[in-house]
């Protein structure tokens, strides 16, 4: 369950040092970005609020990517550069608009000319329309799994990111909508909750919400029992802090239903950037 990612100050995107990505998001944006004026959900603030091994590797594939769309996008269309960087700002769009354009990026460096949203007559209109050994042919990008499956667990974690702390929490939570404040208020209670633990003989901590209450009765019980309820009578957030001296912070967990592991959202960054530095470095180390 852990993510390989260690806590830095804000990254900020250099125009000089990725050119392209700046020409095709725009200054602005990656103003915003870095002064935390976009969502924090959104996968680029992400990387440049955490750091990770290959973040800098990250950043130069997606901008290489975007140097060679430049001749893509120019024999294109005028709507297919607003619909890229469009795509690019959106969080529910950005690992999918990413996985075209290293897709077009690759047909172009094969010669192939591809044209970004071609217009004509073919019905739906297809990602690229390449010509390349005399041969026409259509390229339509599939990015399974591209699209963020969020919820309000994945908010809590990143509220926690900060918690300087080893220890492993498994949280429930049935029936609570997504709520940026609601998750930041969970958060604080379980920092609050492993702060105590930490200045105590107790290692670990059960604690829950009883049906129909609100984080105001947040109820908590120290030691290695757990707790029950009847059927029909479960709590709205249930779950446990242990402090198992395994290095940094750790969170598992099921929201309405969906389990929640951070190891798998940190394996999906991490095999984009193996993927694009295989593209883009054509002798890997």
């Amino acid at each position: 369950m852990t993510t390989g990612f260690q806590p830095t100050t804000m990254m900020v995107i250099d125009p000089d040092t990725y050119p392209s990505l700046a020409s095709l998001l725009g200054l602005d944006f990656l103003r915003k970005v870095a002064e935390r004026e976009v969502r924090w959900q959104h996968p680029l603030k992400m990387m440049l609020a955490w750091e990770s091994q290959s973040r800098e590797q990250y950043l130069t594939a997606i901008d290489h990517a975007a140097e060679l769309m430049v001749s893509v996008l120019e024999r294109s269309p005028q709507k297919a550069r607003a619909w890229i960087a469009g795509s690019l700002k959106k969080r529910e769009s950005f690992e999918e608009t990413v996985a075209e354009m290293i897709c077009g990026a690759r047909l172009e460096r094969l010669g192939a000319r591809p044209v970004a949203e071609p217009e004509g007559d073919h019905g739906r209109r297809p990602d690229y329309e390449c010509s390349l050994a005399g041969e026409q042919f259509f390229v339509e990008v599939y990015a399974p799994g591209a699209r963020p499956k969020e919820d309000i667990i994945h908010d809590v974690w990143f509220h926690l990111r900060d918690c300087a702390a080893d220890c492993l929490i498994v949280l429930s939570v049935k029936g609570m909508k997504r709520d940026s404040k609601m998750a930041k208020s969970i958060a604080v209670h379980l920092k609050a909750l492993i702060s105590e633990l930490k200045g105590s003989a107790d290692q670990g901590a059960s604690f829950w919400v009883p049906p129909r209450g609100t984080l105001a009765d947040w109820e908590t019980r120290r030691g290695p029992s757990g707790f029950s309820w009847a059927v029909g009578e479960e709590p709205v957030l249930s779950g446990r802090v242990d402090l198992d001296g395994v290095p940094g912070i750790r969170l598992g967990g099921i929201a309405n239903a969906r389990p929640f592991d951070p190891a798998e959202e940190a394996f999906r960054v991490t095999e984009i950037e193996g993927s694009l530095h295989r593209c883009y470095n054509p002798n890997p180390h």
